[in-house]
């Protein structure tokens, strides 16, 4: 698995000069049976190379399905040329991870339907409020899936 994606990932920074050739020589490093002592080192410098802003930028630009995880990504100039994109990086700054809980999905439709319900006059926000809370609480009584 991690051999078939360093290869996508040699694929997509070929453009980048010595990005592939960097890539490529990490790749050997870690498949080297003889190496297995010095993988968390290597495993390191993979990451520090794939966080560098120009090779995370080169990554992006290819792949189009990923983003710079850099500080700043937002003010380089492809971003600044690309200002739909530019405001999807800006929103990282303050996006918060979907709760890790088991009935999740359900919770999260149960307040969009009391909020829309309220939003189109067919509740009061005091009624939906109410009527979510105890959705919710039914969704959480029951046994976890």
């Amino acid at each position: 698995m991690v051999s078939r994606q360093l290869a996508d990932l040699d694929h997509q920074l070929s453009g980048l000069d010595g990005a592939a050739r960097e890539l490529g020589e990490l790749e050997s490093r870690l498949k080297d049976p003889g190496a297995v002592q010095a993988r968390p080192a290597v495993a390191l410098q993979l990451a520090r190379f794939l966080v560098a802003p120009e090779n995370a930028l080169a990554l992006a630009q290819s792949a189009q399905s990923v983003q710079p995880a850099v500080i700043g990504a937002d003010t380089m100039a492809f971003y600044r040329e690309h200002p739909e994109q530019q405001v999807m990086i800006r929103q990282f700054e303050t996006a918060v991870p979907t709760p890790n809980h088991p009935a999740w999905v359900d919770l999260e439709a149960a307040i969009e339907d009391e909020v829309e319900e309220a939003l189109h006059n067919r509740k009061t926000a005091e009624q939906a409020i109410q009527d979510a809370q105890r959705r919710l609480t039914e969704l959480l009584s029951k046994p976890s899936r």
